[in-house]
């Protein structure tokens, strides 16, 4: 969650201490609404705090101040204290500031982290007692690779958060107006409607967009090279890229779990906009889910090798450029079609035009079989070689696998 972590602490503290806010006077439920939504974003000012530490900002969630225990600890403290730090004030201060106002401040910092860390995902919540880490809005943390956040569930569940918190503030602070009020109703409804959307959608759709450690918690930098590994192209430091690196048991196993999942490929073509596979998008995945990103490994690819200096953009054709790259390396051999082989697992595989077009590529898989997005394929799943060939007899087509 980005975005609402401050919307969502003061809904959730207006629900809880409804009764006690009720009671106070206007000013001072303004003064508990904003510390709600400062509180309910506090955890994340570890951003800035990585940055003193010179700690990588993508690793702040590793830090203490994402630990419930630490809340709870000081909510303890500033509830011993408040009385106390009361007691000392002077009765004009006591008489601006009640006792009351200042407990329900204390509350409001409790409910409004806490808030924060249930509705982050991957947080210790139960540090130091266990170090498993989860977050009630987890389920919906399903964001696909190849897609912005801003087609995930999670992102429409943040919009709908926020157009509840404009609704309650309009309601408590603003005069009824019958276009406002139709307009809000109208956007919340709309957002139900993306939320909804978007959890259909991500269950037809492969969604892992999250680098895991060997331990399958989510590890951003497994190598401590202080580089992000999904921009790493040479993950663990060994002089050899990710895809001169890959294990032929982890890429078979990566791409057998993809295309077991049976979810969307690019066809229809609307399906690709959702996140549906193609060949590029599966071989990705692949190597992504084994923790071997291959796309900074093209980027630096394509840059050293055009006259024009200029990033990628979204429309390269990744699939050839890897082909090239492959061939390039010289570990591309082609295979004669008209023979009988036995294909040795967790390879990639392209089949080629005679005009020298990539018109497709998949994983070598176990019994001859391959992870392969044909033309008529809905869903994902794995095809065998004789299939294949089939496939692309009238292609005038090559066969190139790597060595």
């Amino acid at each position: 969650m980005i975005i609402a972590h401050g919307p969502i602490a003061y809904i959730a503290n207006q629900a809880i201490q409804k009764k006690r806010i009720d009671q106070l006077k206007t000013q001072e439920r303004v003064i508990v609404s904003l510390f709600s939504l400062f509180f309910g974003i506090l955890p994340d000012f570890d951003f800035f705090l990585a940055l003193l530490l010179n700690v990588p900002t993508y690793q702040h969630h590793q830090m203490l101040t994402h630990y419930p225990i630490i809340y709870i600890l000081l909510w303890i403290i500033l509830k011993l204290l408040t009385r106390p730090i009361f007691n000392t004030l002077n009765k004009k201060n006591q008489n601006a500031i009640s006792l009351n106002l200042l407990n329900i401040i204390v509350d409001t910092f409790l409910i409004s982290t806490m808030s924060h860390m249930l509705t982050d995902t991957g947080i210790a919540f139960f540090y130091p007692l266990a170090k498993v880490k989860f977050g009630i809005l987890q389920v919906f943390d399903t964001q696909n690779l190849f897609l912005p956040y801003v087609f995930s569930p999670m992102f429409a569940l943040e919009i709908l958060a926020i157009f509840i918190f404009i609704g309650l503030i309009y309601k408590k602070a603003l005069k009824s107006n019958k276009a406002v009020n139709i307009l809000l109703k109208s956007l919340t409804a709309l957002s139900v409607a993306l939320f909804v959307s978007m959890v259909i959608i991500s269950q037809y759709t492969y969604n892992n967009s999250k680098m895991k450690g060997p331990d399958g918690s989510i590890n951003y930098d497994i190598d401590y090279d202080r580089l992000i590994d999904s921009d790493d192209m040479d993950i663990g430091n060994d002089g050899k890229n990710n895809i001169l690196k890959a294990n032929s048991v982890d890429i078979s196993d990566s791409a057998l779990n993809i295309v077991n999942s049976h979810k969307w490929t690019a066809n229809p073509k609307i399906h690709y906009s959702f996140g549906g596979f193609d060949a590029y998008r599966l071989v990705s995945q692949t190597y992504f889910d084994a923790h071997l990103p291959i796309e900074p490994v093209l980027n630096d690819y394509i840059v050293k090798n055009s006259e024009q200096k200029k990033y990628p953009s979204k429309r390269t054709d990744y699939i050839t450029v890897l082909f090239n790259y492959l061939q390039s390396q010289d570990i591309l051999i082609e295979l004669n079609t008209d023979e009988s082989v036995g294909l040795p697992y967790g390879k990639l595989l392209f089949i080629q035009k005679d005009s020298g077009k990539i018109i497709n590529a998949g994983i070598t898989l176990e019994g001859n079989n391959i992870a392969i997005v044909l033309p008529d394929d809905k869903v994902l799943q794995m095809h065998g070689y004789n299939v294949l060939l089939e496939s692309y007899i009238n292609e005038n087509s090559h066969v190139y696998i790597q060595k």
